[in-house]
């Protein structure tokens, strides 16, 4: 049994920074491939003696991978001294992408997910200490009631690496705030999305999107629990424009107008509620 060595009801936003990790990929001949963001998510289930039996995943864009061979992941390593890990990091590597990572079953649903308990197992028994994480759950998710209920321009963060920036000293993600651009109880133009009015950059796919909450807390959650996961951002939004025409001395044919792309502060993501396909398809066999 794998369980993160901080547990849910610390879950604040400075354990946020624990959430993810930078996935740095590589294609079939190691050449850098780009990077994106991870993170990860509890499978909780109960075996014939009531104990819990977790299953940790991690998850991001089904086209942060699919382009790739392998990745590889910096992670922390415990003991904790006041949430902050002590142990110094390990350096994972992943192979074989495509078929390690399992995609969501529904081929419109830009996610992915990977089986790391064993990896966590096998990184403690080499280092004699746990891997330091925070893990998401289905707690975090919220129902339809409850997101019917927020304000339509809610506060949101956003835990990645955009630009594959981070602090390298301390391997920690950057940490960007905007709101809600449309509103989470919709599925924005039908689908299973929403938008988030947030700078976002390449790196930033996969990234978890958290709308701090306050109120009533959802029931069976613990009472600390102040996070919903609103879902993963997958793209961001674009706007092409004209660039500019400079004089030369050599005059040049000017036949046409490039075009430039710029982000215009959007970002879309997917809906937290899509997470919990892989639940049923990551549940160990207890029979």
């Amino acid at each position: 049994m794998i369980k993160g060595s901080i547990i849910p009801e610390l879950f604040s936003l400075k354990n946020l920074y624990y959430t993810t990790v930078r996935i740095q990929l590589f294609d079939k001949d190691g050449i850098d491939a780009g990077c994106g963001t991870g993170f990860f998510f509890h499978v909780h289930e109960l075996d014939d003696h009531h104990e819990d039996i977790t299953t940790t995943l991690l998850i991001t864009n089904r086209h942060v991978i699919e382009e790739a061979h392998t990745a590889s992941v910096v992670l922390h390593l415990g003991p904790a001294e006041n949430g902050i890990p002590m142990g110094g990091v390990y350096t994972l590597d992943i192979e074989n992408l495509n078929t390690e990572f399992k995609s969501h079953p529904d081929p419109e649903i830009d996610l992915c997910a990977l089986d790391v308990t064993q990896y966590l197992q096998e990184i403690a028994k080499e280092e004699g200490c746990s891997v330091h994480y925070q893990a998401f759950s289905y707690q975090h998710i919220p129902f339809p009631k409850e997101l019917s209920e927020i304000f339509p321009a809610s506060d949101v963060f956003m835990v990645g690496y955009p630009d594959g920036l981070w602090d390298e000293s301390n391997n920690l993600p950057i940490t960007r705030k905007g709101i809600t651009a449309s509103h989470p109880a919709y599925d924005f133009n039908g689908k299973s999305r929403g938008a988030v009015d947030i700078a976002t950059f390449t790196g930033s796919s996969g990234s978890p999107i958290i709308l701090y909450r306050q109120g009533p807390i959802k029931y069976g959650a613990p009472a600390d629990l102040q996070f919903w996961l609103l879902g993963i951002l997958k793209t961001a939004g674009f706007t092409d424009a004209e660039g500019k025409m400079v004089e030369r001395d050599i005059p040049t044919k000017r036949t046409k107008v490039p075009l430039t792309q710029m982000m215009i502060h959007l970002g879309y993501y997917v809906k937290g509620r899509e997470i919990l396909a892989f639940d049923d398809m990551f549940r160990t066999d207890l029979t």
